[in-house]
């Protein structure tokens, strides 16, 4: 995920469109610096909603990680399995950091209210 210009200007040098881009050095690494902060954004936001979809990371997660390690063992076995977790893993201090602060926000957050809570339609039926 993250590779300098330098290393990545081996693998386009012969792109023409490359060639054709700009020929002004400051340009280029400011536009790839540009890109790359796109990349990693996206692949953090990606991976943030991977979380959200993992049914196995609940409120009472932050409890039981804090009871015993094996609980932190199985989510990331599961997440271990996901493109998103695993395009981050050049940035494995952010992906962590990025977890405990989802696990850490559901504990915060508390038991979430029951379906019907936020559609009304739902409770007539």
């Amino acid at each position: 995920m993250r590779k300098h210009l330098l290393q990545a200007r081996k693998y386009i040098k012969d792109d023409p469109r490359y060639a054709k881009y700009s020929s002004s050095e400051h340009k280029c690494e400011k536009v790839y610096k540009d890109w790359m902060k796109d990349q990693i954004s996206t692949a953090k936001n990606n991976f943030r909603a991977l979380l959200a979809e993992t049914k196995l990371i609940t409120y009472k997660s932050k409890k039981l990680v804090d009871e015993s390690e094996s609980h932190l063992k199985d989510i990331l076995k599961v997440l271990e399995n996901d493109r998103r977790y695993l395009v981050l893993s050049s940035l494995a201090d952010e992906r962590t950091e990025i977890l405990t602060a989802y696990i850490d926000e559901l504990d915060r957050k508390g038991v979430p209210p029951p379906p019907t809570a936020s559609d009304p339609q739902r409770r007539n039926k």
